[in-house]
């Protein structure tokens, strides 16, 4: 009865053939799936009479059209498509933020310039003072606004980071145990290619999301190593946790150990990437340009009167933590420098002016060592409040002060003054903490227009128009130009990302179009198989058919 399992043969062939092309077309556009073919071979032959006769046929198993190589590729490229596209994502948001052409650092600083150039031609319009004082107001409060742009676009990056990390810890579960659940039934048949194919498809997964390296090992065992750290090893994975230490630095650690794993790649290094070097960058940026408005503006403002004249009391603007700390230590949000200060005494009633000039060494003395030698000033009294962590000048009864010194050097060439925020027009040391101090708030007449205190004299008022054009940023550009080329750097950045980003996802899709041509699914080819398949198990009926009926017909034989 050989023949009739040869016919049988055939028809199981088939069939397992037909099961296999069924589940190709049913899963066309699964996603990670890899097509299967069925794997036939002649059966073992019999031998009788020194003749081999044959068996039919038998499926040997069923092939996972895959080239490793490939799908390789495919995951290095999906971790370096997955950083580019996080960091084009912030730097996107981050050029949106600053680039308002009406209300950004660069305008509000032209319409400043604008409001002071209008001044000179009207330089006792109260109204006039007032409206410049209000745009360096409107200056400072958007340096401050942008900087909290800046922080809620780090808050914006640290939920990402740990939304990444959310999706990255189920991922890593999800395919050890489909590695436990490979090896379990590698041993009892053929390979599982479902069960791989499930696992391909998480690891594309998670190297979208954090960049990983695939080691193979046996029974289609695989480890994944990531920053240096093994994330899935067997049927194990290692689950990770965000860290933020005290310096608001973010970590991406194993859970229960104190190391921080070298992310490189996916979303999850990009993010770090953005985070640690983009936004700070850029933040740098913000804040040393906030210092040279301050320090400029307030060198002219320090040197000159307004209209007010002299000063009879003044407290400066910048409070110490420790007045008996040494000035380069007590927390000044710019530390003064050696140099001196020269201040002058001015009696009203005969117009006599007393320069005195004094040392000041930030390494040597604190405030109250500064209060001290300014109190030796003959009627200059000094007083150093320990409390509030400020100095309090008071001219003695007839006598005015003020720092405009003699016009031959620089009456503060320690920068004390701005550093302690007297007669300042900025306080503060970067974009956040840049304010206009409250004296000139409260008495825009306080704004040191004059160099003399002579009524009609605007040469102070020039110096600060002058500043418009003044190269005091890097690379020789002007204030207003230092925020431009912010701007221009930022937009190069992202026009460079996009770029990177482009190419890495035209790589991307072309790698993913070889897979497709080898492990993708045609519909066409699996029915034009299908119809071969149906044929062979016809054939294969119609066969053992035809020897039922010859059977039947020798056993009618009498």
């Amino acid at each position: 009865m050989m023949q009739f399992s040869i016919g049988v043969s055939a028809l199981q062939a088939s069939q397992r053939a037909m099961d296999v092309l069924g589940n190709n077309i049913a899963n066309a556009n699964t996603p990670g799936y890899h097509r299967q073919v069925v794997q036939l071979s002649t059966a073992t032959p019999l031998r009788l009479d020194k003749h081999s006769f044959g068996r039919g046929v038998e499926v040997t198993g069923v092939q996972r059209l895959v080239n490793e190589h490939i799908e390789e590729s495919q995951i290095r490229q999906a971790g370096v498509t997955g950083s580019s596209e996080s960091q084009l994502s912030v730097a996107t948001q981050l050029e949106s933020r600053l680039s308002n052409e009406k209300a950004s650092p660069g305008a509000l600083l032209e319409t400043l310039f604008n409001r002071l150039e209008q001044l000179s031609s009207q330089l006792n319009s109260s109204p006039a003072r007032k409206l410049a004082v209000a745009s360096a107001d409107q200056l400072a409060r958007e340096f401050n606004s942008s900087a909290i742009d800046l922080v809620h676009l780090k808050d914006d990056v640290d939920q990402s980071i740990s939304a990444v990390v959310a999706e990255i810890n189920p991922l890593t579960k999800l395919i050890a145990q489909l590695n436990a659940e490979i090896a379990k039934q590698g041993t009892v048949g053929g390979p599982p290619n479902d069960l791989l194919d499930q696992r391909a498809q998480a690891i594309q997964s998670l190297s979208q999301r954090i960049g990983v390296e695939v080691l193979k090992g046996n029974q289609d065992q695989i480890t994944l190593i990531s920053g240096g750290a093994p994330l899935v090893v067997a049927g194990r994975a290692l689950a990770l946790n965000v860290v933020h230490d005290s310096e608001g630095r973010v970590g991406i650690r194993p859970v229960d150990s104190s190391a921080d794993l070298q992310i490189e790649g996916g979303q999850l290094g990009g993010y770090l990437n953005a985070r640690d070097e983009l936004l700070p960058r850029y933040q740098k940026r913000l804040d040393d340009l906030a210092r040279a408005v301050a320090s400029a503006f307030n060198s002219v403002q320090n040197s000159g009167v307004g209209v007010a004249g002299s000063f009879t009391n003044l407290v400066s603007q910048q409070p110490v933590r420790d007045v008996n700390q040494k000035l380069n230590a007590t927390g000044l949000p710019t530390i003064p420098k050696v140099g001196t200060v020269t201040v002058a005494v001015n009696n009203v009633a005969t117009g006599e002016r007393t320069l005195t000039t004094v040392n000041i060494d930030p390494t040597l003395q604190s405030l109250n060592d500064v209060g001290n030698t300014l109190g030796t000033i003959p009627n200059l009294q000094v007083f150093v409040n320990p409390q509030a962590g400020t100095m309090s000048l008071f001219a003695a009864q007839g006598y005015s002060f003020d720092f405009r010194g003699d016009g031959s050097h620089s009456p503060d060439s320690a920068g004390l003054l701005s550093s302690l925020g007297l007669n300042s027009l900025f306080t503060g040391g970067d974009a956040a903490t840049i304010r206009v101090s409250s004296d000139l708030l409260a008495n825009a007449d306080r704004l040191a227009t004059s160099g003399t205190g002579q009524p009609g004299d605007s040469l102070n008022l020039q110096k600060f128009v002058a500043l418009r054009d003044a190269t005091l940023m890097p690379n020789s550009t002007t204030l207003s130009g230092d925020f431009l080329q912010t701007l221009a750097d930022v937009g190069a950045d992202v026009q460079g990302l996009t770029e990177q980003h482009d190419t890495n996802q035209v790589l991307f899709d072309r790698l993913d179009q070889q897979r497709q041509s080898i492990s993708g699914v045609d519909s066409n080819e699996e029915m034009v198989n299908l119809l071969k398949y149906q044929r062979m198990f016809q054939i294969a009926s119609k066969y053992i058919n035809v020897l039922n009926d010859a059977y039947n017909e020798l056993l009618s034989i009498r």
